[in-house]
């Protein structure tokens, strides 16, 4: 088998610019967002049927990639947890900060990351990354 190509990817910068002018999801859209119960069974589900318990209400959740929205759901969804919400747009950032002020959300930080640069390790109990569109030359980064 001949040895793979590298991975041909966009400019950081490109991606960056892509969601500063169209943030996800889009202006006018909101979803509703899931119960709390509905969404760890999901992910129990999602993650090979494990026990309701295996997350705690207060886990340390990180939203990479979190958009517009994603960050304010889970932190719905965890009203005890620790959400970290990043992003390469600040633009997405700053929508997502006002959605979380509205709804009177404190338990989630913003920050804006690049996931390949990224200085969080394994310190978090969930890494959300839905939707994440980001080639990564090493699968050690993702």
């Amino acid at each position: 088998m001949p040895p793979s190509s590298p991975i041909a990817r966009p400019p950081l910068s490109d991606i960056t610019d892509h969601y500063e002018r169209y943030p996800f999801p889009g202006e006018g859209r909101i979803v509703v967002p899931t119960p709390a119960r509905f969404f760890r069974d999901r992910l129990s589900f999602l993650l090979q049927r494990r026990p309701p318990e295996w997350l705690s209400a207060r886990s340390r959740i990180w939203v990479a990639g979190c958009g517009t929205q994603q960050a304010c759901h889970i932190a719905l969804s965890f009203p005890n947890g620790e959400i970290v919400a990043t992003d390469v747009s600040e633009h997405a950032l700053s929508r997502s900060r006002e959605l979380a002020k509205q709804l009177g959300l404190e338990n989630i930080r913003f920050e804006q990351d690049d996931l390949e640069c990224s200085a969080f390790s394994s310190e978090f109990d969930l890494v959300v990354a839905t939707g994440v569109v980001r080639p990564f030359e090493e699968s050690t980064v993702a």
